[in-house]
């Protein structure tokens, strides 16, 4: 092709807004296929490297491919919005450094990126909401500082698919957070089917954070709270009426460096932020092995729709296969429980194909352990705790709910001791 021939279809190709070059920079908000929205008015192609200045919007509307976007200083909201919309990226997404994108993903859109490489720093926010799609390989996901908001994945109505092993924390970092919510009856939260690990190594003073609500479901290979960490708050709470969550395995403060770190599953409760939302343990199962490490916890937030007058090995909160060990603590509070009739009710808290019947002494996998001394009750309200039972493998807790009058009588006792305390203060 002659220079004049070159210099025509470059032109002609500018005019139809397509690039000969495959680096591509948004430089005002609009939707993506307006040839305004890209500096010289050249949209990107699916070899496009993509970047954007700093503070503009964009809204994908239909089928976009692009290669990456690299680690730069971005500060941009990209709206992917109805059936027929998608983002997708063949090589990378990079939420890196300082970068801040946030990817609304709605009314069924789809984001999907061969790598998603969600490292520490930046304050980026992926929200997957109203039936649509996220299908992604994440390379970390680390979050962003708590003096910046932290960073959050939500998965709300929708289904995210996540592929290889990935890892949720700071690792490497102080005072800082990444929350994924998976919330809602249509909500789904895929492992791809090879042998992938979540695994929650917040460091420090950070935290990560798995929150599953309202119905949502999960299914996962290996599920491991508190790997490799230092400090950090490391936490998976699922809560609210038919959510579920299945792994392979589940560990649960695993032994390589967990001093100081808080590795908690969680049976419903509270919300990300630590205020509390409703009790309502729901269901984790697992298809291998359990093992609480002694920096491992157990803890149950139980709700009225939990009990049962009669031991239900169907009802039980924790299904395993085997119990290799639990040296950590399983921690019960009960004080949310309301609106059960006078009664005694059970709790079935975990089930497992293992014997635990914990006839003295005993062992699981070798290693000591006491119901007695590993189950604590923390807060029983206003009703008596009658002790913990093992029938059929299952390990239930025993509770009377007093009659509505000895109700009365028990918060008229407590008022009447709390005004003597004031009168001698």
């Amino acid at each position: 092709m002659n220079m004049k021939k070159y210099a025509l279809f470059a032109l002609f190709a500018s005019a139809a807004g397509f690039a000969l070059a495959d680096e591509f920079t948004a430089v005002s908000s609009g939707n993506w296929t307006d040839t305004s929205v890209w500096q010289d008015g050249l949209i990107p192609n699916a070899e496009g490297t993509v970047s954007f200045m700093n503070g503009i919007e964009l809204d994908v509307t239909t089928a976009v491919t692009v290669k990456n976007t690299p680690w730069a200083n971005h500060l941009a909201t990209i709206n992917i919005t109805g059936a027929g919309a998608s983002l997708t990226y063949t090589t990378e997404l990079t939420m890196f450094g300082n970068t801040r994108l946030t990817i609304n993903v709605e009314d069924g859109a789809t984001l999907d990126s061969a790598k998603i490489n969600w490292g520490d720093g930046g304050n980026s926010n992926i929200y997957v909401t109203n039936g649509s799609t996220l299908n992604a390989n994440f390379d970390q996901m680390k979050g962003s500082a708590l003096s910046r908001g932290g960073s959050e994945l939500v998965i709300d109505n929708s289904s995210a698919l996540m592929k290889n092993q990935w890892n949720i924390g700071c690792d490497n970092q102080s005072d800082y957070s990444l929350v994924v919510k998976v919330s809602g009856e249509n909500a789904v939260l895929q492992g791809a089917s090879s042998r992938q690990t979540l695994a929650f190594r917040a460091k420090s003073t950070s935290i990560a954070k798995l929150i599953m609500s309202d119905g949502a479901q999960g299914n996962i290979y290996d599920l491991n709270v508190g790997t490799g960490t230092d400090g950090g708050e490391n936490r998976i709470i699922i809560q609210g009426a038919g959510t579920a969550l299945a792994a392979n395995s589940v560990n649960i403060g695993k032994n390589d460096g967990t001093e100081g770190a808080l590795s908690v599953l969680q049976f419903g409760g509270f919300d990300e932020s630590g205020n509390f939302e409703a009790a309502g343990a729901a269901a984790l199962s697992n298809s291998w092995e359990v093992k609480v490490q002694d920096s491992g916890t157990i803890l149950y937030l139980l709700g009225a729709e939990n009990a049962s007058l009669t031991q239900d090995k169907s009802s039980a909160i924790f299904k395993a296969q085997y119990f290799k060990s639990v040296n950590g603590i399983m921690e019960v509070d009960l004080s949310n429980i309301a609106g059960l009739a006078e009664g005694d009710y059970w709790f079935a808290l975990l089930s497992s194909a293992q014997d635990i019947s914990n006839s003295s002494p005993y062992t699981l996998d070798g290693v000591p352990f006491d119901w007695n001394t590993q189950l604590k009750i923390t807060d029983t309200g206003a009703y008596t705790y009658n002790g913990w039972e093992v029938a059929s493998n299952t390990l239930y807790i025993s509770v009377h709910v007093p009659e509505p009058a000895t109700y009365a009588a028990i918060f008229g006792a407590l008022a009447l001791a709390f005004a003597a305390y004031r009168r001698r203060k």
